[in-house]
């Protein structure tokens, strides 16, 4: 299938009208009609739907539009594996959350580069659904995170642990009675329940049984650690993350609450044999066990 097809495609939907994808790709609004209709025909369905608000895309084409999103971008990486410069001999694709992508590329990349200067790095984000899909379809070579889950063809690698700590604002967690080192089983006035994943769940009931209805649950890490301090609230977070706010007073550590572990992986396929994957690997577990190290 022509690719252009598929851009054309993605323009009208983008901006809501053939004239305005036909100003864009700088051509002329026939040959954007004449795109989508070739499009169409090889498609054997009707995409939009023209009206005075423009072209709306029908139920065939809402269908078609996250496929042709994963059309384009997996040519893309096709093209920059095959477009290797001659000063790399090798491309590395990582995905990773987000939240922990930012506490380990200061630190990781720096390493990896002294390491092997010759591998070319692309480095993706994305939710734990999307890089375990990716993954499977074979967009990444190494996929670091939180708990994933375990599939045929892929190899499940133990890279360290976080350790999660209570905290939350000093203020509120003196009102609450948190701050004199107690936990009620119910945990601090405006707990925000952070979700790490299963293996958190888990530990997280044990510890705190009575513990039902969390009135706010956030599964991004980077967005719950912004919420309590915007909502003075608290919650279960990385200690790498906050670390300098413990420092400086900023958030409080509940002392008496428990530490709970949250471990985290690397997967590659079962069937890789790459020395850089190998590298960066042993690079990731350097970081972990040097940045996420608790100093108390």
């Amino acid at each position: 299938m022509d690719l252009s097809l598929i851009r054309t495609f993605i323009d009208v939907t983008t901006y809501g009208s053939f004239s305005e994808a036909s100003e864009r790709l700088h051509v002329s609004q026939s040959t954007v009609s004449s795109r989508i209709k070739t499009l169409e025909d090889s498609l054997g369905a009707s995409l939009f739907q023209r009206g005075k608000r423009g072209a709306e895309l029908t139920a065939a084409g809402r269908h078609f539009h996250r496929h042709a999103l994963q059309l384009v971008e997996t040519w893309e990486h096709a093209r920059q594996d095959v477009v290797l410069p001659e000063r790399y001999s090798e491309r590395l694709r990582i995905g990773s959350e987000a939240g922990l992508w930012l506490r380990l590329l200061d630190s990781w990349v720096p390493w990896m580069r002294s390491k092997a200067p010759d591998v070319a790095l692309r480095l993706d984000s994305g939710t734990p659904e999307t890089l375990m899909s990716r993954m499977a379809e074979g967009l990444f070579d190494l996929v670091v995170m939180y708990t994933p889950d375990s599939r045929p063809g892929l190899n499940l690698i133990r890279l360290g642990e976080e350790d999660l700590v209570l905290v939350g604002d000093p203020g509120s967690l003196e009102r609450s009675g948190s701050g004199q080192g107690r936990v009620s089983r119910n945990l601090p006035k405006g707990y925000i329940y952070v979700d790490w994943g299963r293996d958190f769940a888990v530990a997280h009931r044990a510890h705190f049984p009575e513990f039902a209805d969390p009135g706010l649950v956030i599964s991004i890490g980077l967005l719950a650690y912004r919420m309590v301090l915007e909502t003075k609230g608290s919650g279960y977070l990385p200690f790498s993350l906050v670390g300098g706010d413990l420092k400086s007073g900023r958030l409080k550590r509940v002392e008496t609450a428990p530490i709970l572990k949250l471990p985290i992986y690397a997967l590659a396929r079962n069937s890789q044999d790459s020395p850089a994957a190998t590298l960066a690997i042993t690079g990731f577990r350097r970081i972990l066990e040097e940045k996420f190290a608790r100093d108390d």
